[in-house]
């Protein structure tokens, strides 16, 4: 019965922790930002040197709005002074009304 209560408790424990970081902390605390350099054959030479941000899985109405890491993200990318900025997959998550500013 001892053992039973005490992976009982574990997997409680290891699920509340798990909660916090896929619903709280991961949404929105965590910013991922990755820098490359990308060779592009055929590709005017006005381009040369130029920056391009791309902005992926915004997940605009999830958990909240997540609005506040929308922010972030948006505040690092003109940060770079892109001469592009891409949004790519994921940027609406649910349609809600009252994130819609």
């Amino acid at each position: 019965m001892k053992i039973f209560k005490s992976t009982s408790i574990f997997v409680l424990v290891t699920l509340l922790a798990l909660g916090i970081w896929a619903f709280i902390v991961e949404p929105r605390f965590l910013l991922d930002v990755q820098i490359h350099d990308a060779e592009v054959p055929n590709l005017g030479s006005d381009w040369e040197g130029k920056k391009v941000a791309l902005l992926a899985d915004l997940q605009v109405g999830m958990w909240w709005g997540n609005t506040g890491m929308i922010k972030k993200a948006v505040e690092k990318a003109v940060e770079v002074e892109p001469a592009l900025v891409l949004i790519a997959g994921d940027f609406i998550y649910k349609a809600d009304s009252s994130v819609v500013e």
